[in-house]
């Protein structure tokens, strides 16, 4: 009969244990080393001095010495199994429990050698009963089975071809080596052999009659097994599917607009459900809390930092109820599916947000008004100045100069930026729309519009665009507010004797004569009106002309400048007065000094 384990009792069941392990690889070394000596003295040809009768001997053939060799191995596996029976009747010890596992690992080992032998197969080929492992993978497609169930169904069609295609090859490859199997072992079946001496010879304790059975039974039960006519039955039914399946109408937009459309006419209900729970109940919570807290006042009465704190608490705590609400219902409706896209969706999302958490908590301090930018204080934001108005989810800022001057921003974006408590009289911007403006680079012009990106300017019809930062860098100097003409003009040193006294109030009188509509109208245009000695120059004596002008008069700007310096040309007419211009002053060298002079005294000479 074919080679089998034999039973062992539960009672001589082997401890392991690290020392009985290490015994049990030393006495299976020695039994190997044992075994393939008597197998290479069985092989070694005879010594010179064997009879002659055994010279003689004809050579065996192929079949015939695997034959010997399969013997030989049925032999050894007899012993064994007596020894073990042996074993199993004496008391139970370490040694004899070591002995009897060390034994059945030589008997399978022999189990596995009788059967490469007997079928030709490589040891791979074999077909091997595979251990049950724990398997993490396929543990966490159990948990995830609903959703790999819905994937399964829509890619339902192409995964049974693709299935089938590789049952056929893999049923023709056991075919071909099944067929190689049967060929091998029927040579062994049909040719009759006689168990030569060699087999029984060194004491042999079992009979030839016994070995021989056992050879043919163990033969007997592997052809069963080898028999390729079931494989083949297997392989015509996986092609049959393969062709049903390949002709089939059903096209992969048809299959997927089925299973989609299950989906939805089945689970779509359930999601729809799912979701006006968690909006309903986020929306009956968040309601509650308005008529509260507007209702009744409560919250007014904490200061603003630990009122921030309270607000956001009863956010995080309604969206935690509304979705374990929301749960709940999926859970209800034993819909396993959504509930564990649902549930892996929201592992997903927490796992993602690990690294966003530093961040997250700066935004919390921001909201609950903790952080470096405070509600109620002046910003600095891309160079214009804000008032922050509220902190949430969103910042809102607010510059009340500015159309359009309130605009929300995440919140994450104040993260590096720092705000202070603003002055009571500091202003938010430096002019509003109607003002008139003065650029440091001399551009002049009415304020038309301005906005948190630009501010327009317009002057004789034309319009000039600066983006607001812009704007600012260029210092605008605002006189619609009033502002001074101050202007320099210069006279020759012949009056340096009346330049500090009688000369400034001689212009002083011109122009107030000059000038006497714009400083006697109501309210003057004209507010005040000094001339002073300012300097004595290169070439001239300078007086400073300051005029203080109505900011109402802002538009006469430069007519009011050109008319001030007419003035004052007038009064030196009138009163002869030189207006100097400037002297250059050459210093020649002394080889420059001789040369003019030698043509001077040639140029009188002549």
């Amino acid at each position: 009969m074919y080679l089998l384990h034999q039973p062992s009792n539960d009672y001589f069941a082997p401890c392991k244990t690290f020392s009985r392990t290490i015994l049990t690889w030393v006495i299976s070394g020695l039994f190997l080393i044992l075994f393939s000596t008597q197998v290479h003295a069985e092989n070694t040809p005879p010594p010179s001095n064997q009879a002659p009768a055994e010279k003689n001997q004809p050579e065996l053939s192929p079949i015939e010495d695997r034959q010997i060799k399969l013997f030989q191995v049925i032999k050894r596996s007899a012993e064994i199994r007596k020894d073990l029976r042996e074993l199993q009747k004496k008391e139970a010890t370490k040694e004899i429990t070591d002995r009897i596992t060390q034994s059945q690992k030589a008997l399978d080992s022999l189990n596995n050698n009788f059967e490469t032998l007997a079928t030709q197969l490589q040891s791979e080929e074999i077909p091997r009963v595979e251990e049950v492992a724990f398997n993490w993978t396929e543990e966490l497609q159990e948990i995830t089975k609903p959703i790999l169930k819905a994937i399964r169904e829509i890619s339902s069609r192409p995964r049974k071809i693709e299935t089938l295609k590789a049952k056929i090859e893999s049923l023709k490859t056991k075919i071909k080596n099944h067929e190689k199997a049967k060929k091998n072992l029927g040579e062994l079946r049909e040719n009759k052999f006689n168990i030569p001496d060699e087999i029984n010879k060194n004491g042999a304790t079992v009979p030839k009659k016994e070995l021989l059975k056992d050879f043919n039974d163990s033969l007997d039960i592997l052809y069963d097994k080898y028999n390729p006519e079931i494989l083949v039955l297997k392989l015509g039914e996986a092609e049959s599917n393969l062709i049903k399946i390949q002709q089939s109408d059903k096209s992969i937009f048809s299959v997927v607009t089925e299973v989609f459309g299950d989906f939805f006419r089945v689970r779509g209900k359930n999601l729809f459900v799912s979701l006006f729970i968690f909006g309903g109940l986020w929306w009956i919570l968040f309601l509650a809390y308005k008529l509260l807290s507007e209702n009744t006042r409560i919250l007014d009465r904490l200061n603003r930092p630990t009122r921030k704190i309270v607000k956001a608490f009863y956010n995080f705590f309604i969206f935690g109820v509304s979705a374990m609400a929301g749960l709940l219902s999926l859970y209800l409706m034993d819909d396993w599916l959504l509930l564990s896209i649902v549930v892996i969706f929201l592992m997903a999302l927490g796992w993602a947000s690990r690294q966003l958490i530093p961040k997250f908590l700066l935004e919390l301090r921001l909201i609950l008004n903790l952080g470096p930018v405070r509600e109620g204080e002046r910003l600095f934001w891309q160079g214009v100045p804000w008032l922050v108005k509220d902190l949430g989810m969103y910042a809102i800022l607010k510059n009340p100069r500015l159309e359009g001057g309130s605009f929300k921003l995440p919140v994450g974006k104040l993260a590096d930026e720092h705000s202070r408590p603003f002055v009571k009289e500091e202003e938010w911007f430096p002019t509003e729309i109607g003002d008139w403006v003065v650029l440091s680079d001399d551009t002049f012009g009415k304020v038309v519009s301005q906005t948190p990106e630009q501010v327009i300017l317009e002057n004789l019809g034309s319009r000039k665009h600066y983006l607001t930062p812009e704007f600012l860098t260029l210092k605008p100097r605002n006189i619609s507010s009033g502002y001074a003409l101050v202007i320099k003009f210069g006279l020759d040193y012949g009056v340096q004797d009346k330049i500090c006294e009688d000369i400034p109030e001689l212009f002083k009188t011109g122009l107030e004569k000059q000038f006497s509509d714009e400083l006697e109208a109501s309210p003057p245009v004209f507010e005040k009106l000094k001339v002073q000695f300012d300097e004595a120059g290169a070439s001239s004596l300078n007086l400073i002309i300051i005029v203080v002008v109505n900011g109402k008069y802002a538009e006469e700007y430069y007519s009011f400048k050109r008319q001030i310096n007419k003035k004052l040309v007038s009064i030196c007419n009138e009163n002869n007065l030189t207006i100097p211009f400037n002297q250059i002053t050459l210093n020649l060298s002394s080889k420059m000094e001789d040369l003019t002079h030698g043509a001077l005294k040639n140029k009188d000479s002549i």
